[in-house]
């Protein structure tokens, strides 16, 4: 009799759990699920490659965070206004010859966020991240470099934005 208590008691442990939620719960929680995204750039930003970048950040968006991506401001329940302030860099390892070899990287963004059109708050978030890049003899892999590297720090803002999002919605 003692034991089938016990393995109720487990089993009612097991099941109920100690009421541990993922962090992904809270974010779609103060997200809202589905989202519309803008992007732009400031002057001393590279506006090259905005196409990728906004499909990186859509990408990362719906396959990290489980958000749907809407094309219409009106249909979406947050709306994200991505602004890349500048992105500069500074040589940090030069060779014997002076050239450089590694450079720092920083990405400055501005993040504006309101729940929907028909909420007019707007929060405002300014993030920034760095990065480092190597130098190679070919200017191809350079510029791949460079480009990796702000992709990364474009997914580490982002990563800022929502968790504190998150934070701040529970």
């Amino acid at each position: 009799m003692k034991k089938n208590i016990l393995l109720l008691i487990v089993f009612i442990l097991f099941i109920a759990g100690c009421g541990y939620k993922p962090a992904i719960t809270y974010t779609k929680k103060s997200l809202n699920d589905s989202f519309y995204t803008t992007l732009n750039f400031g002057k001393n930003s590279d506006g090259r490659n905005s196409a990728y970048l906004k499909e990186h950040i859509n990408n990362l968006l719906l396959t990290r965070f489980h958000l749907k991506l809407v094309n219409q401001k009106d249909l979406a329940n947050i709306i994200i206004l991505i602004k890349i302030d500048d992105i500069s860099q500074k040589a940090l390892q030069t060779d014997l010859n002076g050239y450089v070899k590694i450079y720092k990287l920083t990405v400055k963004t501005t993040i504006k966020y309101f729940k929907n059109i028909k909420d007019p708050k707007i929060k405002i978030m300014h993030l920034l991240d760095y990065s480092t890049y190597t130098v190679n003899d070919d200017s191809t892999i350079t510029t791949n470099n460079k480009q990796i590297a702000i992709k990364n720090s474009i997914d580490k803002i982002l990563e800022t934005f929502v968790s504190t999002i998150t934070i701040n919605n529970i």
